[in-house]
């Protein structure tokens, strides 16, 4: 497990970022910024669970297949509310996201849903820690592709 954290700001669409290389030391990167989309949504109640089960089970690997996704995760809100929130490396990316979401839901799996809001923006600083990787998702990624 890589970490990456955020050190020193720069022009938001170049920094400097500093990665630990497992358990080697760190080691300079520079990247371009990333863009996220952000979903925030109401279910039926009573079927939180279910929503956010089906969501990384049906969801999550149409997004791992996607070109320039980066990570994907959900913050329960309340027993009927979820913020989601999934980072592209491209703004073209992100909105693809949006469509992917969106073909997802017309499938109809996801049967749940009352309200969902969503929009794209880009993340100028985003820092993370070694501990991250303890809320990795239990769905295995597709063979060669990594998240």
């Amino acid at each position: 497990m890589q970490a990456i954290v955020n050190v020193f700001p720069q022009p938001f669409d170049r920094r400097p970022l500093w990665r630990f290389l497992n358990g080697t030391g760190w080691d300079r990167i520079e990247t371009r910024m990333q863009f996220i989309y952000i979903e925030t949504m109401k279910v039926k109640p009573g079927t939180m669970t279910e929503t956010l089960r089906k969501t990384e089970s049906e969801l999550l690997p149409l997004y791992r297949q996607a070109p320039g996704f980066v990570a994907y995760t959900i913050a329960r809100t309340d027993e009927v509310s979820a913020t989601a929130l999934s980072i592209w490396q491209t703004r073209e990316q992100a909105e693809h996201g949006r469509k992917v979401r969106e073909a997802w839901i017309r499938q109809g799996t996801l049967t749940s849903l009352a309200t969902l809001q969503h929009a794209v923006g880009s993340l100028p600083f985003l820092a993370l820690t070694r501990e991250l990787a303890s809320y990795t998702s239990a769905i295995p990624e597709a063979a060669g592709r990594h998240a």
